[in-house]
């Protein structure tokens, strides 16, 4: 009998460990099936950039240093991601120095891990090296590879989640942290372990994750316990350098253009010329401009503007809840700190490139309400209004997890709405939803916008027994949006809600 009880309390031991070695349950994570929309099929020109990044990866692999780091970040797991992080920290994160950070890497980790399993097996994607029948550059072999599939990248899931968290916790060395997480990811395609799409999708598969991880009730304590460890591990002058020096100031001017991440240390690119990115950016352009005549291209024509009121008002239907600073003052405070954060993190990348608009390309009008001078005076690369759509659905998602999949879902395709616009190309949104990753780790870096971020989650749960459901309150809320900016269709002002349909129209909202 005694065994017995000893055998029930070690297996209660180890349950319990096991729940505990996670932030969120794989239930409470949002579900990227509903948001994503999934790996390109071998005939899209998405595909095309993947093969050419495959061979692309090949080329790396016999380089030093860069090649050498394919097989380290092979490595799966707490330690493989501590070790990868040690050096950009300044010190060994081990579980002797650092317990509290070891064990917050590791829940991190194994939270964002659950966001693949039934993605993986929905789409069964072959990997590229058993596409090409060859070895994988890292310890892993063929057969393992066979045995298991590519999209997304469970290795990105996990570490995009880490290196964001760790960004956020060392703000000082943000950009450091940010590349070193980037190219951990980037290693799985050098290394023909994944394709491009895989990585790029689990990016923001992972950082919607990390979003939800947000509102997990012990996740800022866990959060200023390891950045303690931190201080504690790391000499005073050593927390800065030269170049990332400046990114240590906070208080009120935390989200200053200065105090952004350089997204210019991670950010790909964009290519301009003749390959396989340019022709998928184009034949993107060529699917929005099929939607302008449709629903869709409604919703987009007036969405597409870098505005934060119409943002904000898409959040506030998405959650049934007026979101101004007389009902939810933090909440609305909280998003426009975020989306003014986006637009600042954007600006030297589009500075840098001045990349022209497909509009110009083509010397055509955009489709959009907004003046076409004032957007060509701006780059196109990365997108603004992408980075400020997802971000407000990033930060949303905290607040009010429950409605996650449908924020993720319009974050997203505010986003897309600047393609149907002809504003924005492919890769200009792609790079768009990177920088609002890059921004939302560098806020919550901030204890003032923590601060705002979890008294709008008291906010919106104080609101929750009573959610707008009148028809006139409706109204009165989505329609300010179109009369503060003035939008008009055919010749009238016109209000709308967040899918962007005339109010007279509106349907009311389903709890």
């Amino acid at each position: 009998m005694k065994n017995l009880t000893l055998v029930i309390t070690i297996l209660l031991a180890l349950m319990t460990a096991k729940v505990q070695a996670q932030i969120c349950t794989s239930s409470e994570i949002p579900n990227s099936l509903r948001y994503m929309p999934g790996p390109p099929d071998l005939y899209d020109t998405r595909f095309e950039s993947d093969i050419k990044a495959y061979f692309n990866g090949k080329t790396v692999r016999n380089t030093k240093p860069r090649g050498e780091q394919i097989k380290t970040d092979a490595g799966y797991g707490t330690a493989t991601l501590a070790a990868t992080f040690s050096d950009q920290m300044g010190f060994v994160i081990n579980q002797t120095n650092s317990p509290k950070l070891w064990r917050f890497i590791n829940d991190i980790a194994t939270t964002g891990g659950y966001l693949c399993n039934q993605t993986k097996n929905l789409y069964a994607r072959i990997r590229p090296c058993v596409r090409f029948n060859e070895n994988p550059y890292s310890s892993e072999t063929l057969r393992e590879m066979r045995s298991s599939y590519s999209y997304p990248s469970a290795h990105t899931a996990t570490a995009w989640c880490v290196g964001l968290t760790m960004a956020a916790l060392n703000p000082a060395k943000q950009d450091t942290l940010l590349s070193r997480a980037y190219q951990y990811c980037q290693s799985r395609v050098y290394g023909g372990m994944h394709w491009q799409s895989d990585v790029d999708d689990a990016r923001h598969m992972s950082a919607a994750c990390l979003a939800r991880m947000l509102a997990a009730p012990d996740f800022f304590n866990r959060f200023e316990l390891s950045r303690n460890e931190i201080a504690a591990n790391t000499a005073p002058d050593s927390t800065a350098t030269p170049a990332e020096g400046p990114r240590r100031v906070d208080g009120d001017d935390y989200f200053a253009p200065a105090n952004m991440p350089d997204v210019l240390r991670f950010l790909p690119v964009p290519q301009d010329g003749q390959s396989p990115e340019r022709a998928y950016d184009l034949d993107r352009h060529l699917w929005g401009k099929a939607q302008r005549e449709t629903e869709r291209g409604t919703i987009a024509r007036i969405n597409a503007c870098n505005n934060n009121a119409v943002i904000i008002s898409d959040m506030e239907y998405l959650i049934h809840q007026n979101i101004n600073p007389g009902v939810m003052p933090s909440t609305y405070q909280m998003l426009e700190t975020a989306l003014n954060a986006a637009e600042n993190a954007c600006v030297t990348a589009q500075q840098h490139y001045m990349r022209k608009h497909p509009f110009e390309v083509f010397n055509e009008d955009p489709y959009t309400f907004e003046d076409k001078n004032e957007i060509a005076a701006t780059g196109s690369y990365p997108s603004v209004n992408a980075a400020k759509g997802w971000l407000a659905a990033l930060t949303m998602v905290a607040v009010a997890p429950e409605q996650q999949d449908s924020i993720l879902l319009e974050g997203y395709q505010l986003g897309d709405n600047n393609i149907i616009a002809g504003i924005n190309w492919q890769s200009d949104v792609d790079a768009g939803r990177l920088v609002a990753e890059a921004v939302l780790a560098r806020l919550i870096s901030n204890p003032d916008f923590v601060a705002l971020l979890q008294q709008a989650q008291l906010e919106y749960l104080g609101l929750q027994n009573n959610p707008i459901t009148d028809e006139e309150d409706i109204k009165a809320t989505l329609g300010k949006v179109a009369n503060d900016q003035e939008f008009t269709i055919d010749g009238r002002p016109a209000t709308r809600d967040s899918r962007g349909v005339i109010v007279g129209r509106h349907r009311k909202v389903l709890r």
